[in-house]
């Protein structure tokens, strides 16, 4: 295929998908965009993934497969960079998918604007029993950054922007002046987080779109988001973006800002995922790390919000007092959560409801929607001019909204069938709060 007639190469990794690859490959072969090619790296799956591959790439001329060693997802990745000719590259992973305009409409975008790349809004989703189950991913929140060219040098506040490498384009001239490539360390997991960094890093060109496009799976048992195992894969990222920024000392001394808050919501996300037994562990290599970023003269706080502030100060500190006062840091970590949602609904009415409800306005929770229970029957219809609804009532509110469940811990049978009926209803958000959380298995 002649170079200038690809507008965008788009790279797809794979191992050992077999289960959604079809699909995955369907959405991609199947765009409203023609001029694309479809790279295919596979990391020598056994489960029948090749072979799919290989029926695809005899019906459409616009794929190869190429085969690589099972090294790294960034190895993968940095492969099919190389082997690209487009204008500009996309990135799908294979369990995920796409709709059929994504690439027209990114591409003209990046094209009219000669944008280094063009990011867009997303999705992240489950298959249930009743359907699809969506939520929306905004990029900006605040929708300050929508529409226009943006020189993220000058505006870092895009660094708190959600880390993922696949929902836009790339403009390949750009990732070439910049030798802009993935971590290829062995093994590892998370390195999109390296490469999402050094295309802010550099841009002077970036666009985002107030659109939703994406379909990002997280269903998949197997995805690396779920693999509680690999605790410090995040720490070797952000050293490998340090070594990389080092060699551009100047740029990398204007960025310290953003390096700092986006060193510390990975470790902060990464100590939420992770297991309770690695936690303390990786506590203590949190604490370092940022002594180390202190030392260094790197760690900035100016880009820190109070709260985010206090947790890294506790952290480094004191990381096994930290950890080991698990109610207190699982309120400061619920806490920082429930902000994060549009609105936010208190499943419950009684005394556990009542209390909770006091202590997120004691903290400031402005964001407090309603109040929810099972059935209106016995309720009031308000509590602290705060309505009371059924929760049929609030279906609208599933997909974006946090439900935190606010009955008493001594009913754990009863928690159990509250979260069983919330997932049953849809609800995709659900959380206890410290203190009032369920004794049976856990959370």
């Amino acid at each position: 295929m002649a170079e200038v007639r690809v507008k965008i190469s788009v790279i797809l990794p794979s191992f050992n998908a077999k289960a959604y690859i079809k699909e995955c490959l369907e959405s991609v072969c199947n765009q409203s965009l023609r001029d694309i090619e479809i790279i295919c790296v596979d990391a020598g799956s056994t489960d029948g993934t090749i072979e799919i591959l290989e029926e695809y790439e005899k019906k459409d001329a616009r794929l190869t497969r190429i085969i690589s060693d099972k090294k790294s997802y960034g190895y993968q990745m940095n492969l099919g960079i190389d082997a690209a000719c487009g204008e500009y590259i996309g990135i799908v992973e294979t369990d995920d998918w796409i709709p059929e305009t994504m690439y027209e409409e990114l591409y003209y975008i990046a094209h009219h604007n000669n944008a280094e790349f063009v990011k867009a809004d997303f999705y992240r989703f489950r298959e249930k029993e009743q359907g699809l189950v969506r939520m929306l991913y905004s990029q900006d929140k605040s929708h300050t950054y929508y529409g226009r060219l943006i020189d993220i040098e000058k505006e870092q506040e895009c660094f708190r922007f959600p880390v993922n490498t696949w929902s836009g384009i790339y403009q390949r001239k750009y990732l070439k002046a910049y030798d802009i490539r993935h971590n290829e360390t062995l093994g590892a997991s998370f390195q999109d987080n390296g490469f999402w960094f050094q295309t802010f890093a550099y841009a002077k060109r970036a666009f985002f779109v107030d659109k939703p496009y994406y379909m990002n799976r997280r269903d998949n048992p197997e995805s690396s988001v779920f693999n509680r195992n690999k605790i410090f894969c995040i720490c070797d990222e952000f050293d490998f973006i340090r070594t990389v920024l080092k060699k551009r000392n100047d740029l990398f001394q204007k960025l310290k800002p953003a390096y700092s808050i986006a060193c510390f919501l990975a470790y902060s996300g990464n100590l939420d995922r992770i297991s309770a037994v690695s936690g303390k562990v990786f506590s203590r290599r949190f604490s370092e790390d940022f002594h180390k970023l202190q030392k260094q003269g790197i760690l900035d706080l100016s880009m820190f919000r109070k709260e985010e502030k206090e947790m890294l100060l506790s952290v480094m500190d004191d990381p096994e007092s930290f950890y080991e006062h698990s109610t207190a840091i699982e309120k400061k970590q619920a806490l920082y959560k429930i902000r994060l949602y549009e609105n936010v609904i208190i499943y419950g009415a009684g005394e556990a409801g009542r209390t909770i409800w006091k202590e997120l306005v004691y903290h400031g929770i402005t964001n407090i929607y309603c109040f929810a229970v099972s059935s209106k029957d016995g309720n009031p219809g308000t509590f602290q001019n705060m309505p009371v609804y059924g929760i049929t009532e609030l279906l609208d509110y599933r997909e974006k909204s946090l439900v935190i469940i606010a009955i008493s811990p001594k009913n754990p049978d009863s928690q159990s069938e509250i979260e069983d009926t919330l997932k049953k209803l849809g609800f995709m958000h659900i959380l206890y709060f410290p203190g009032y959380q369920r004794k049976k298995n856990g959370l």
